[in-house]
């Protein structure tokens, strides 16, 4: 009866610190501080800013962004009454907790949607953010300039 129980509470306690582990793991407070942070930089424009919250091989979509930024793009950001702002919708981790989608809602940006044309004001969008974890810290990982979900999943 003994073994049976020091059995059940050993399995008990493998499971419960199995689970605290997967939650520390995850570290959902440093994700979303990253994916927020991310947000507010680069949909005003603070390129250089939104580079600490990205992996290294996202900046060069980061340099390409900037380097499309012309003055009428910049007089426009300054006449903006307020900046975007920026709110997580969801969050959906994949491949054992060290990757996540991340679903924001941006409102009030400048969008740059097409190269060589001044950008133009948006009211909302949604956007999809594919965060890593790196040396137990959770980067965007930019494959290509974030780009807005399709509208069924704007709010």
């Amino acid at each position: 009866m003994k073994i049976r129980l020091t059995i059940s509470l050993t399995i008990v306690g493998c499971v419960l610190i199995g689970l605290c582990a997967c939650k520390d793991h995850k570290n959902e407070e440093q994700l979303r501080d990253t994916a927020s942070s991310f947000a507010q930089t680069y949909f005003n424009w603070q390129f250089n800013d939104a580079l600490a919250y990205c992996t290294p091989s996202s900046q060069r979509w980061i340099s390409y962004a900037a380097s499309q930024v012309k003055q009428d793009d910049v007089d426009k950001l300054r006449s903006a009454e307020q900046g975007a702002s920026s709110e997580i919708k969801e969050i959906n981790y994949q491949k054992g907790d060290s990757v996540a989608s991340v679903v924001m809602k941006v409102e009030n940006f400048l969008s740059m949607d097409s190269i060589g044309t001044v950008g133009h004001f948006v009211e909302s969008a949604t956007y999809t953010l594919q965060l890593v974890q790196l040396n137990k810290l959770w980067k965007v990982r930019l494959t290509e300039l974030p780009r807005p979900d399709s509208p069924r999943h704007n709010d």
